[in-house]
Parts: C-alpha cells; structure tokens; sequence
C-alpha cells in the first residue's frame, strides 16, 4: 500500500506564497508577524506532509495573528489583504492537497490548480471587497474589531462553499 499522496513543490508554491503575504502584512505589529511566521510554517508542513490537520492548525495561527494585527493597530488595508492572505493560504494548501491525492504522482496538476486559484482569487477580492465598502459605509470610526469579526464571517462563507 502506497503512502499519503503529498503535493509536488510546484503545487506547493501558491500556498507558501499566500502564507508569505501573511507574514509581510502583519509584520508591523511584531507580536503579530512573529504569530504568522508560526502559521506559515505550519501551513508549509501541512502542504508538504499532505495533512489536512496539520494544515488547518497553520491557517488557525495565521488568523490569530490577523486578529492581534487588528487589535494593535494595523490599517484596514492591510488587516484585508492579510485576512484575504490567509484565505488563500488554506484554499491553495487544501487545493494541492486534493489534486496530489487524486493525481498521485502521474500528472504535476500544475492546470487545475491554476485555474482554481484564478477563481479563488477573483472571489476573494469581491467578497473582500465588498465587505471594506460596507466598513467604510456603515462608518470608519467603528472598532478594528468589528471588521475582524465581519471578514470572519466572510471566511465562513468562503469555507462553506467547500462543504
């Protein structure tokens, strides 16, 4: 019986890069950056071992690193791009898991992940998006938190769509 399928380095990539970005948007609150960097790593573990657990656990940590981001400080712009980041980082983690698992090791599914991350990009920048209007709509001056929870809320819906 063969081992888990694990993802090739290339299907790897998308997913290391989002958890990169993570790390260079929080990194302004130190707490926060070193919280990311913790993440990333386990989101490259994850992704490189093929663990979906290990995988989940990273993302957790980077979200919580957007959270203290938020909560010291960081602008709106970059508390979406760092949400948005980690969004991405567990799509494309779970993507390369998913196509390494159904395409073992006969093809590099180089092709479907690209386009599944075309579409998760576009989708992201929308829901994303739309949620920074309706923050500057129903008024700037409220809390960082109160964003925080609503891109949580926008994770969700993003999550759900998998389900």
């Amino acid at each position: 019986m063969a081992g888990p399928a694990t993802p090739t380095r290339r299907l790897s990539v998308p997913a290391v890069a989002a958890g990169i970005l993570v790390v260079v948007t929080t990194s302004p609150v130190p707490v926060a950056g070193l919280a990311a960097v913790v993440g990333s790593a386990g989101v490259i573990v994850g992704v490189r071992r093929g663990s979906r657990a290990t995988l989940g656990i990273g993302v957790a940590v980077q979200f919580g690193a957007v959270i203290v981001a938020a909560l010291g400080g960081l602008g709106i712009a970059l508390v979406l791009a760092a949400s948005l980041a980690v969004v991405l980082s567990w799509d494309f983690g779970e993507q390369a898991i998913t196509v390494a698992e159904q395409l073992r090791t006969t093809a590099s599914g180089t092709r479907p992940l690209v386009v599944h991350a075309a579409g998760t990009v576009l989708v992201g920048t929308l829901l994303f998006g739309g949620i920074s209007s309706l923050y500057q709509l129903a008024g700037g001056g409220r809390p960082l938190l109160a964003l925080v929870l609503l891109l949580g809320g926008g994770v969700a819906v993003l999550a759900g769509t998998r389900l």
